[in-house]
């Protein structure tokens, strides 16, 4: 069964950046998917798990940095928003070492995270951006 989606124009928030690196984001969901599905050595999942994280606090941190040049006056919930999907993801990840997890659980709860921040969160910032450069009538 799989349970990531295809990339949607659906999710793309109208900045390049963020919606690149959310597109390669998706990406590494999937590879995950694929490769839980191959019954990978636990040390290789891992590993693809904590590429995961690591990207995903790069691309927090780079969608941070964007918000703070722009003034955005929703930044610190933002980025407390960030922090409690990190420590979500490393909480799914500790659960997949020491315990016997279902791998369509982590996936779902990935796919979930991403469409949820994305389309909601992640939208709001660009509607921010769009009544900044919009001419006073």
């Amino acid at each position: 069964m799989t349970l990531t989606t295809e990339w949607q124009d659906t999710y793309r928030i109208g900045v390049p950046e963020i919606d690149h690196q959310h597109q390669y984001f998706l990406l590494l969901i999937q590879r995950l998917e694929k490769m839980l599905h191959s019954d990978p050595p636990l040390a290789h999942l891992l590993d693809s798990v904590d590429e995961l994280i690591k990207y995903a606090a790069f691309h927090f941190k780079s969608e941070e940095n964007m918000m703070r040049f722009a003034h955005y006056p929703d930044l610190f919930n933002h980025t407390v928003s960030h922090l409690k999907l990190l420590e979500q993801l490393r909480l799914q990840s500790l659960k997949l070492a020491h315990l016997d997890p279902d791998p369509e659980d982590l996936i779902q709860f990935l796919v979930k995270w991403f469409l949820d921040h994305t389309t909601g969160e992640d939208l709001d910032f660009k509607l921010f951006l769009d009544s900044q450069t919009r001419p006073d009538h």
